[in-house]
């Protein structure tokens, strides 16, 4: 089964951060063009956090490595600034 739309949620949609590529099959970047990003939050269909990256210092892009990760969807919480953007992730093997 293949998914190629993918549904996203955000508070703003003119801060929304860029997720890419998805799907993914080894690591995401993670891109913000207004805001640099704080916390990068990454949970299984579980609701268990798999991966969660603090960022003492405001960044504009993030590169996250998901090879060891088992295929699935996976939901990633972005905080930047005062924005929470969440979104989902569909990883390949």
């Amino acid at each position: 089964m293949t998914i190629t739309a993918i549904e996203q949620q955000t508070s703003s949609d003119n801060h929304q951060p860029l997720i890419y590529p998805n799907p993914a099959s080894g690591s995401v970047t993670i891109s913000s063009l207004n805001q640099g990003i704080g916390t990068v939050r990454i949970t299984n269909v579980e609701g268990k956090v798999i991966i969660q990256i603090d960022h003492t210092e405001l960044s504009k892009s993030t590169t996250i490595d998901l090879s060891r990760e088992s295929k699935g969807i996976y939901t990633i919480q972005i905080l930047a600034g005062d924005q929470v953007n969440t979104s989902k992730l569909v990883l390949n093997e």
